[in-house]
Parts: C-alpha cells; sequence; structure tokens
C-alpha cells in the first residue's frame, strides 16, 4: 500500500509543515500519478517564492 505525503515550505514564516493524506493506494503508478498533481508554488506578482507545497508517494 502506498500513500501521499504532502510537504509545505513556507519561506516568510520559515514553517515546515509535512503531512500525509489518508487515501491509500494499491499499486505505486496510481499513487504517483496523484502525487504528480499535488504542487503549487506561490510567488505573489512575479517576485519572490513565498510557500511550496510538494507531494511524494511513500509505503505504508
Amino acid at each position: 500500500m502506498y500513500a501521499i505525503e504532502i510537504t509545505t515550505k513556507d519561506y516568510t514564516t520559515g514553517q515546515l509543515i509535512t503531512r500525509q493524506l489518508p487515501k491509500k493506494y494499491k499499486s505505486m503508478k496510481a499513487a504517483q500519478r496523484a502525487a504528480d498533481q499535488i504542487g503549487c508554488i506561490v510567488r505573489p506578482n512575479g517576485g519572490q517564492i513565498t510557500k511550496v507545497t510538494d507531494g511524494r508517494v511513500i509505503a505504508v
């Protein structure tokens, strides 16, 4: 079984938040597809990056 772990780094406050999504996947390929869709970079007005969110697959 596989799950997705989401990591959010906030550069303005210096916080690093890691959490695991409750949904489980039977195959790594399905989990990787879902993790690829999770990801966001916040860059207000094209300036400096303030927040980054990334998803990765972990074995449970």
